[in-house]
């Protein structure tokens, strides 16, 4: 951070009683030639803030009056004593001087107006300390590291600071450093977990997952059967035509009404149902002049057995019954038929399967 004062003449900050000899006004200014400094060779006079600017120019520098080409410019000594004997007067702090230190006064008055680099804030030069330490754009580092402008401490500290304590997302009632958010869902007791009995798919928060346990214990050890029977089946690879299977009593039946005609090679899906706690969906596609009808096994934990009777009824009202005595799924596998006609409604009559050696 730093401080500055508007570029003007130092002279505009003092006035002075006393007539000024005309050989010690600036050539250029016309004003006391206060910081007084002789080119050479020519010997001109001109105040220190008219040579600053003449300085400020790109290559050599011409004198003002007399066109000559400056070599260097020193300060006149002789100018300056007589200045010294000469009182003027801060327009700003009303302090009383000589002109000859009225440069040094300028640098120094402690009403001076001054401006800061970062806020472009007007200030008094006996301020600077005070502002130095309040100036909203002044730069701080958070104890997390990061760095931003004083004026957005708070919004820092509210949305993105790294040891800010906040409330869990979830709800779980506790409070934890935004940085160690990620660890916290580790144990967040609101957190919604997949129950880990593989085919059970349901979804429940950390906190319940006993109590979900306890109440589906039965289902769990008829999925983790299941599972074991069919580890069984697929390790003894067993031949598909040695495969018979058994009714066990479990039959569904579900009807869907296609809604719309599908065009050609366009393929329109049931919503997902379920059917003998399992979830299944009808699609249906148009072939040029035949339509695929299919039941499809979308989730579920293993392969299953069942047998299928499609009753398709066509806008035309004929109607076509095909069945299915024994097939095999796996989850995301479809069962279908090909039958010409436009489809009006889909009935499936679904019954699980028990497999068994012949």
């Amino acid at each position: 951070m730093s401080f500055y004062s508007p570029p003007r003449k130092i002279s505009d900050y003092i006035s002075y009683d006393e007539e000024v000899p005309a050989e010690f006004l600036c050539d250029v200014c016309a004003k006391p030639v206060i910081d007084a400094q002789v080119a050479t060779p020519c010997g001109h006079t001109f105040c220190g803030h008219c040579v600053e600017m003449f300085q400020q120019t790109a290559g050599p520098i011409p004198c003002a009056m007399c066109r000559q080409l400056v070599v260097k410019f020193c300060r006149n000594i002789f100018a300056n004593k007589v200045l010294a004997t000469i009182q003027g007067k801060c327009l700003v702090c009303n302090d009383e001087f000589d002109l000859g230190t009225a440069k040094d006064h300028v640098k120094h008055c402690p009403q001076m107006e001054m401006t800061c680099s970062l806020c472009k804030e007007t200030i008094k030069r006996i301020d600077q300390l005070v502002h130095a330490n309040a100036c909203p754009m002044k730069e701080i580092t958070c104890a997390c590291g990061e760095i931003f402008p004083q004026k957005n401490q708070n919004e820092h500290k509210e949305l993105s600071c790294s040891f800010k304590r906040i409330d869990c997302p979830l709800n779980c009632q506790d409070s934890v450093q935004r940085y160690l958010l990620p660890s916290h869902t580790l144990k967040c007791t609101a957190v919604v977990n997949q129950c880990p009995t593989k085919g059970c798919g349901a979804r429940v928060r950390r906190c319940n997952l006993l109590a979900h346990l306890e109440e589906s214990k039965d289902r769990h050890y008829n999925l983790l059967l299941e599972e074991k029977k069919n580890i069984l089946w697929e390790v003894n690879e067993v031949p598909w035509s040695k495969v018979t299977s058994k009714r066990i009593g479990q039959v569904g039946v579900v009807k869907w009404t296609i809604s719309s005609t599908p065009t050609n090679n366009q393929v329109i899906c049931s919503p997902p149902f379920q059917k003998l706690d399992i979830s299944w969906r009808f699609v249906c596609t148009k072939r040029g002049d035949r339509s695929e009808y299919a039941l499809e096994y979308t989730q579920g934990v293993s392969s299953i057995h069942l047998a299928l009777s499609f009753v398709v009824e066509h806008q035309d009202g004929s109607r076509h019954v095909h069945n299915i005595p024994h097939v095999k799924l796996k989850e995301g596998e479809q069962v279908f038929i090909m039958k010409r006609g436009t489809p009006h409604s889909l009935t499936a009559k679904i019954e699980l399967l028990e497999p068994a050696l012949a």
